[in-house]
């Protein structure tokens, strides 16, 4: 029952909206497409048009060349046809002006029946290992050039991400990006391979039949190719509907099987007190049941076809024969055109199933095509030939001498909204920080003391006004102001790879000082720990650093912030989730950086702001007070409230920050 093909096209399940199942596909750029009436061929002219705007001018002029290739196996292709039409037509003592008969006769003349035999058949199979290897190194090349472009581009798209800025990038999340960058892969291996496969299999087809009008009477010949194409015509067209579907359904079950494993895996913890595992393991078994049915049916959508040109193959030889039995010599001289035209028969089948198959993988993957090509034009618009929509840190050359805070760290007048939002989350904030300087940023939630810290560091670009480093904008050189920050977030952020290479974050073997590593597990104090593990430096953390305790966690991303011995130190609630005695403990730690490194400390709880040379209170994006310590305790109302753990809430109340 579950394997109806009726019934799945009426069948909604999880993530799939009824628009995708219905006679219409939504676009990923918000489009309407219904094409029910379209054949296979324009998808394959779509997808190739969509790969040729991917390709660069070098690759343009590769993709010419294999075009050549393709047209030079086509006539290796026709070339076999047409010797062994004339290979079979000498051996039956044809001699009818046919130019492969005569050259057989040429080469071998003289020979008895035997050698000729033997001479005429060494050159056939010359002549058709030059095919196959011509058609083998062409479909070789093919499948290298998609796959080179796919290195490339994915390859782009990742580093794209990575060169975002922040508030785009958050906008997007880590998890879509991921999934696009898998959806990157099933688009060159599935759709943009299928096309290259599917020109492919246009070249044999279109060869071959010249090769037999050559050879047979031309209204044979025109009405098998039109009997072949109507019959494929047909059949995409009758199969559309469900192919569609069938794309549409895998594209968002698989998105869909991602978002269910990171949720189960990720909350395991609140699953398993809910006692809830088996509500997870339901969704991903439904999703995975809907995918693999989807996967079932495509499989058995692409063997159709060659059940399907088998059928007309073989009504093709049946009229093939009543046809000969009506002109001269009868059926049996005509026993020599019919081998050949059922050699022929064989591989315009061949083709033709191959061909329908490709096409009916490029309709089923056009939503992850479609949603490749919507992506890149919004992160990446130069890859498809677009102008760039300034979504990337903007890579100004440097100039003077790379950017070293030596005095004062100054903002003037910043502003800030993130895209899509109409409020602003910072409001021209004016502040200054000598070099040295130990500084708090408290606030209540939401009111900018994180993306004030994020200008600092240079991650988001302000709206209005500049951050000054000595006197100096740092978007002149933004990547030696970042080699100025070291920087430790909320939550520890632990990678499954070993101790080393967390501290040395993205540095690898001989690159990685372990020097500098120890130095800097020393200044985070943890390096006895590390000393006391069997496999020290070389300790695997697994995944979250789920061996280590949760101040060992913080003190290891304080020794990767210490590695490259940046001159400013960013905590952003570096201490929001550790108990009190570990908070302490760190909170310490941080205060001994004091006077030799320029800190930049972000806590909602004070206490731990005590060391703090000066604090600014950050509300509404503005700066609502600022002072030491016991200044803002005794002059500042609103510093009060959050010292005594309340906060206001947006209509006037309090409540709990």
């Amino acid at each position: 029952m579950e394997d109806s093909w009726t019934s799945f096209g009426n069948r909604s399940g999880p993530g799939v909206p009824g628009a995708v199942l219905s006679g219409s596909i939504r676009c990923y750029d918000g489009a309407d497409r219904n094409d029910s009436l379209d054949p296979g061929l324009k998808i394959l002219w779509e997808t190739l048009a969509d790969l040729w705007r991917l390709l660069d001018r070098r690759e343009r002029r590769v993709a010419v060349v294999l075009v050549v290739m393709l047209f030079i196996s086509g006539l290796f292709e026709m070339g076999g046809i047409v010797f062994l039409f004339g290979y079979i037509g000498a051996l039956s003592g044809e001699a009818d002006g046919n130019p492969a008969v005569t050259l057989y006769q040429s080469i071998a003349g003289g020979l008895n029946d035997r050698a000729f035999a033997l001479v005429a058949g060494l050159l056939l199979l010359v002549i058709f290992a030059l095919k196959n290897a011509s058609g083998l190194l062409t479909a070789f090349m093919l499948t290298r050039f998609s796959m080179k472009r796919y290195e490339r581009i994915s390859t782009r798209l990742f580093a794209t991400y990575l060169g975002l800025r922040l508030e785009v990038f958050y906008g997007k999340g880590a998890v879509q990006a991921m999934q696009m960058l898998r959806v990157a892969t099933r688009v060159f291996r599935n759709s943009f391979s299928a096309a290259l496969a599917a020109l492919s299999e246009i070249a044999i087809i279109s060869t071959v039949m010249l090769a037999l009008l050559l050879f047979l009477p031309l209204t044979f010949v025109l009405t098998s190719g039109l009997l072949f194409g109507l019959g494929g015509y047909l059949f995409m067209v009758s199969t559309k509907a469900l192919s569609d579907r069938l794309g549409a359904r895998q594209a968002l079950e698989e998105r869909e099987i991602t978002k269910v494993m990171q949720e189960g895996l990720r909350g395991i913890v609140d699953l398993r007190l809910a006692g809830r595992e088996d509500v997870m393991t339901d969704r991903y078994a439904r999703a995975l049941q809907s995918l693999s049915l989807a996967d079932r049916r495509g499989a058995g959508l692409r063997m159709l076809p060659r059940a399907f040109n088998e059928m007309l193959l073989a009504a093709g030889i049946v009229l093939a024969a009543v046809y000969f039995a009506d002109q001269a010599g009868g059926i049996a001289g005509a026993v020599p055109t019919l081998a050949v035209a059922g050699f022929a028969g064989l591989r315009l089948t061949a083709a033709l199933s191959r061909l329908t198959a490709n096409l009916q993988r490029l309709r089923q993957g056009i939503p992850d095509r479609e949603a490749l090509v919507a992506e890149l034009r919004i992160v990446a618009p130069t890859l498809i030939g677009l102008a760039d929509a300034g979504n990337g840190v903007s890579a100004v050359p440097a100039t003077g001498a790379p950017l070293r805070l030596t005095s004062e760290l100054r903002t003037e007048g910043l502003s800030f909204a993130y895209p899509g939002s109409s409020d602003s989350a910072l409001r021209d904030i004016s502040l200054s920080i000598s070099k040295g300087e130990f500084v708090g940023f408290c606030g209540p939630s939401g009111g900018g003391k994180s993306t004030l810290a994020l200008s600092l560091m240079g991650l988001i670009t302000p709206d209005a006004g500049r951050v000054l480093c000595d006197g100096r904008d740092i978007c002149e050189d933004l990547a030696s102001w970042f080699g100025q920050i070291g920087y430790v977030g909320q939550q520890p952020f632990i990678v499954p790879r070993s101790l080393r290479e967390n501290v040395a974050f993205s540095y690898e073997g001989a690159d990685i000082d372990d020097d500098k590593v120890w130095a800097a597990l020393e200044v985070a104090r943890i390096a006895d720990v590390v000393r006391g593990l069997e496999h020290g430096l070389g300790t695997e953390l697994g995944e979250e650093g789920s061996r280590l305790s949760g101040g060992q966690r913080q003190r290891i991303c304080i020794a990767r912030a210490l590695y490259r011995d940046p001159e400013v130190l960013v905590f952003d609630e570096a201490t929001a989730a550790l108990d009190s005695v570990t908070e302490a403990e760190l909170t310490h730690a941080i205060d001994r950086f004091s006077g030799t490194k320029t800190i930049i400390a972000i806590a909602h709880r004070l206490t731990t702001l005590r060391s703090c040379d000066r604090i600014y209170l950050v509300k509404d994006g503005h700066i609502a007070a600022s002072g030491s310590f016991e200044k803002l305790e005794r002059d500042s109302q609103e510093f009060q409230r959050l010292l005594r753990g309340i906060s206001e809430d947006r209509f006037g109340g309090t409540i709990p920050p």
